[in-house]
């Protein structure tokens, strides 16, 4: 994860796990924040991250982990 100042805007960089890659077609996401300010940027950033893990991307992590046991 990692937060990036365009312009004057924040943006929050997040890489997709490998075994999504091909679901995604992206090796990265972008998502603007909308935003200038960093603390806002900070805290808007966490919810997304949170939301993304547990929706996403820890659901293929455990189908993966399944699968090999």
């Amino acid at each position: 994860m990692h937060l990036y100042n365009r312009g004057s805007s924040y943006y929050l960089v997040v890489n997709v796990p490998c075994d999504l890659i091909p679901i995604y077609r992206k090796k990265q996401i972008w998502i603007f924040l909308r935003t200038k300010d960093k603390k806002i940027a900070n805290i808007r950033s966490a919810m997304i991250l949170d939301t993304l893990y547990n929706t996403h991307f820890t659901k293929s992590s455990n189908r993966n982990i399944s699968n090999l046991q």
